[in-house]
């Protein structure tokens, strides 16, 4: 059952260089003065458990919680 959430928000961020972690179940986008700048793609979880285990990139915050299977 295919469902969609959309929130918006209007934040004025400080000038500067800035990091954005997206992280979702599954698809998102993200958009900022009306310009898509990051997304994440579809789950595509195959059934035969030959997947990818990939490790935690920690650099990007060093408490960061691990993702499930198939998250992004």
């Amino acid at each position: 059952d295919p469902f969609l959430v959309r929130a918006l928000s209007h934040v004025v961020i400080p000038k500067g260089k800035k990091r954005i972690l997206v992280r979702a179940r599954n698809a998102s986008r993200l958009y900022i003065d009306e310009k898509l700048v990051a997304e994440t793609g579809f789950h595509n979880i195959s059934s035969s458990a030959h997947g990818h285990v990939y490790e935690v990139d920690r650099s990007l915050s060093p408490d960061i919680r691990p993702l499930h299977r198939g998250d992004q």
